[in-house]
C-alpha cells in the first residue's frame, strides 16, 4: 500500500501538485514521498516513516476531485488506524538498527571498535516487553534470530573485543574484560620480542671484515693526533669526585616489556572517556609518545572500518566489479574486491 502511493506521486503531474497544496494546506514539511528499494538498505524503514509523517496530507489528497478516482488511492481509503498503529510500532522498534546501518555504513572513520558496544545496544532494545504487542514481538524476534548469527566465529568476536579495548570511546565496555587486557599485553609482548631478534640480526651482519679494519686501525695510528690533556679538577670537583662519577654513570636498568605494557595499560584506563563523536585517530596520534607500545599496536585495529564498504554506493560499485566477464566470481572474491576498491 505505501509503495504505491510514492510512484503514482513521482510519475504524475497531477499528484504532485495535488500532494504539495494538502502539504501546504495542513502543515506538513514539504518533503516527496520515498520508495523503497531492495539494493538500498534503510530504505523501507525512511519508506514507513515518510509514508507516517505524510498520511494526513495523503489522505487529503485522497478526496481531492483531480484524484479521488485513481486506482492508486482506493486502497488508501480501506487503510485503517491498525495500520498507521502498526506502522507507528515498526518505525518505534527499526529506528536503532536504521541509526546503527548510517553510523556504521558512513565515510568519516567507522572502526571495527565500535561493532561490539551497538550490538549491546541493539540487545538491550530488542528485549521483550510485557505491554509488547504481538506484532512488535515477532519483529523483535526476527531480528534477534538473525543476529544470533552474526560474529559468532571466535577469532573475529576476540579481534572485535580487542578493537573495543583500544577505542578509547568504549574502553569501559563490558565486552572488555581482564582476558581481553591480557590477549593485548601478549601480542604487545610477542611483537616487541620479533623487534628485538630483528634488530639484533641486522646489527650482527653489519660487521665490517678484518683486512678492510686493519688497514684503517695503520691509517689511524699514523694520521690521528695525541688526545687532548684533561683540565686540571678544581678543589670541589677532586673532593666530590666519588659522588660525581656515581651519578654520571649510574644508568636505571630498563623495566621488563611486560611490565611497561601494563603501566601503558593502566595509564590508558585512567584517562578521560572520548565521547561517541570524537576523533579518535586525532587521540591515538597525540598520545603515541606517551604510550608508544600500546599506540603502536591501536594502529593495526584502528585501519579496520566497522563496515566493508560504505551502504549508499555498495551496490553501484559490485555492478561495475561483476560484470557479464567477471559472473563467475565467488561471492567471497566479490566482496573482497568491494573492500580493496573502497579501502585503498
Amino acid at each position: 500500500m505505501s509503495s504505491d502511493l510514492p510512484s503514482y506521486f513521482s510519475a504524475t503531474h497531477v499528484g504532485k501538485i495535488v500532494l504539495k497544496e494538502k502539504q501546504k494546506e495542513l502543515d506538513r514539511p514539504s518533503h516527496n514521498l520515498i520508495l523503497d528499494c531492495k539494493t538500498r538498505w534503510n530504505s523501507s524503514y525512511m519508506m514507513v516513516e515518510r509514508f507516517v509523517e505524510q498520511y494526513p496530507a495523503i489522505v487529503a489528497a485522497s478526496f481531492d476531485e483531480r484524484l479521488k478516482k485513481k486506482d492508486s488511492f482506493k486502497k488508501l481509503q480501506r487503510c485503517t488506524d491498525k495500520d498507521i498503529e502498526r506502522m507507528e510500532h515498526f518505525l518505534e522498534v527499526m529506528k536503532l538498527p536504521y541509526m546503527i546501518t548510517v553510523a556504521m555504513s558512513s565515510e568519516k572513520r567507522p572502526t571495527s571498535g565500535q561493532v561490539l558496544p551497538m550490538i549491546d545496544k541493539l540487545e538491550v532494545h530488542l528485549a521483550e516487553k510485557e505491554e509488547d504487542e504481538k506484532f512488535i514481538k515477532d519483529i523483535k524476534s526476527a531480528i534477534r534470530n538473525d543476529l544470533s548469527t552474526r560474529y559468532q566465529d571466535d577469532a573475529r568476536r576476540e579481534f572485535l573485543q580487542e578493537a573495543t579495548a583500544l577505542d578509547p570511546r568504549f574502553k569501559g565496555s563490558p565486552v572488555v574484560t581482564v582476558d581481553v587486557w591480557d590477549r593485548i599485553t601478549n601480542k604487545i609482548e610477542v611483537a616487541q620480542a620479533q623487534v628485538q631478534v630483528k634488530k639484533e640480526a641486522e646489527e650482527g651482519g653489519a660487521m665490517p671484515q678484518l683486512p678492510l679494519q686493519v688497514q684503517q686501525d695503520g691509517l689511524r695510528d699514523t694520521d690521528t693526533p695525541p688526545p687532548a690533556k684533561k683540565a686540571k679538577l678544581t678543589a670541589m670537583e677532586e673532593i666530590f669526585q666519588d659522588e660525581d662519577d656515581v651519578m654520571v654513570t649510574h644508568v636505571e636498568p630498563p623495566l621488563p616489556v611486560r611490565l611497561r605494557i601494563q603501566h601503558e595499560i593502566l595509564k590508558f584506563k585512567c584517562m578521560p572517556k572520548l565521547k561517541s563523536t570524537d576523533d579518535i585517530i586525532a587521540f591515538r596520534g597525540g598520545e603515541s609518545d606517551e604510550l608508544p607500545l600500546l599506540s603502536t599496536l591501536a594502529r593495526k585495529y584502528l585501519i579496520v572500518p566497522g563496515t566493508s564498504v560504505p551502504s549508499e554506493r555498495v551496490f553501484s560499485t559490485a555492478g561495475d566489479i561483476v560484470s557479464a566477464e567477471r559472473t563467475t566470481l565467488h561471492p567471497d572474491n566479490v566482496n573482497m574486491l568491494l573492500f580493496l576498491n573502497k579501502n585503498t
